[in-house]
This record gives structure tokens, C-alpha cells and sequence, in this order.
């Protein structure tokens, strides 16, 4: 307690914020963690079901459309995330590394020459490319997808992707 002029005041918990958000698609990994799509920001929620405690968020890069709709659980321990508004899908591994097609990454910086150098003519330091994995599109699919609505992981590590055509 803290005294106030000649008052006991005393401290108090504060009322939680208001927090709003968008929320889409969940699955409960192999490794007990409840993972939620969240649309704005375009992120993940990742909660730990075994320690419990505060929830972590992958945000994705500004530039990578992301719009979560459906996922499931891989076997390992990873998760797949349907954006059926992108017309693609996400694969992440039991770590919550975002997994992508080889040399099909996106780049999010130019890599750069670091300010100082050796003057002994030691290969020039500097960081690399900043890139993010490109998901696994369905328009290069050979099936025609309307609205897809669904994902399901299968054991092999492939999935099967549920669409809706309202004109069938």
C-alpha cells in the first residue's frame, strides 16, 4: 500500500483491455498446441496446452497475403492452414516454421553490405535476402476449385481440400 497524504491507498488490477479479433480456423496439433487464425492481423495464435500460460502470435509479413479459413493438424506435429481466399494453402512444422516450395520463397528485403569491413580481404560480410516461403497454390492445381472451404491432413503428409460450387 502506498500512503497518500496521510491515506492509505491502496493498488488495484486494472480492467482487461478490450481486445477484438477476427478469428478463423483452429486445430489442435500432435504436440498439444491449439492453434487459432486470426484475420486481422493476418496472424496465428499458438496456444500451449500442455504448460498452458500466454497464448504466442506468428504474425505474417504485411505483403504475404494471409487469410486463414480452415486447418488441420499433420502428422509430426505441424499444421495446415487453408486460405481459401487466396486460393492456397500453408504447411507449418511441429517447430511453427513456415514450410514452402523450393526457390519459390518471397522476397521481404534486398539483401545488404554490412557497414564495416575486414581490410584483409576477407569475403565482405552482409546479410542475406529476407524471405518468406510461398505457400502451396491451388491454381496450379489440375482440379478447378470454386470456394474452397476445408482442409484435412491425410498420414502421408498430403492433404485433401474440400470445395464448394454452389452451381452443382
Amino acid at each position: 500500500r502506498v500512503m497518500r497524504r496521510g491515506r492509505r491507498a491502496g493498488f488495484a488490477l486494472a480492467p482487461p483491455a478490450a481486445v477484438s479479433l477476427k478469428l478463423s480456423g483452429l486445430a489442435v496439433t500432435e504436440d498439444h498446441y491449439l492453434v487459432v487464425g486470426v484475420v486481422e492481423p493476418a496472424s496465428l495464435l499458438i496456444f500451449d496446452l500442455h504448460t498452458g500460460g500466454e497464448p504466442r502470435q506468428l504474425v505474417w509479413p504485411g505483403s504475404i497475403p494471409f487469410a486463414p479459413l480452415d486447418m488441420a493438424a499433420m502428422p509430426g506435429g505441424g499444421v495446415a492452414i487453408l486460405d481459401g481466399e487466396n486460393f492456397c494453402y500453408w504447411v507449418l512444422d511441429r517447430k511453427f516454421n513456415v514450410l514452402g516450395p523450393k526457390d519459390k520463397d518471397t522476397p521481404l528485403a534486398a539483401p545488404r553490405t554490412d557497414d564495416f569491413q575486414p581490410i584483409d580481404g576477407s569475403p565482405i560480410h552482409g546479410s542475406e535476402r529476407s524471405a518468406f516461403p510461398a505457400p502451396i497454390s491451388l491454381l496450379n492445381s489440375p482440379l478447378q476449385f470454386t470456394e474452397p472451404i476445408a482442409i484435412e491432413a491425410l498420414p502421408d503428409g498430403t492433404v485433401l481440400i474440400l470445395d464448394y460450387n454452389p452451381s452443382l
